[in-house]
């Protein structure tokens, strides 16, 4: 995570924050305007980092580095067309 943010405007610990209270707001689904702190600074923060695409960087490399602590190739996707040439299926979760 610390390779996707630079110390830009913010200080080190403050990106830490601002990042840890973005996955908050993400986790419990908590809208903007009712976030104890002052949510235009976490907002202001998070858009920075969409509009950069770092939010896509980051989770393209947690989702590599969860392959290759699973054994598996690092850039290794599957479409639904591969899946059903291979003979798996997608369960419904009902």
């Amino acid at each position: 995570m610390k390779s996707h943010f630079d110390t830009g405007d913010y200080g080190k610990k403050r990106k830490r924050a601002l990042t840890n209270w973005v996955f908050y707001l993400i986790k419990t689904g908590c809208q903007w305007r009712f976030f104890l702190p002052p949510w235009k600074s976490v907002y202001r923060f998070y858009m920075q980092a969409r509009q950069s695409g770092i939010w896509k960087k980051m989770i393209r490399a947690l989702g590599e580095k969860s392959r290759i602590n699973d054994g598996r190739n690092a850039n290794t996707t599957i479409d639904l067309q591969s899946a059903k040439k291979n003979g798996q299926s997608c369960k419904s979760r009902d």
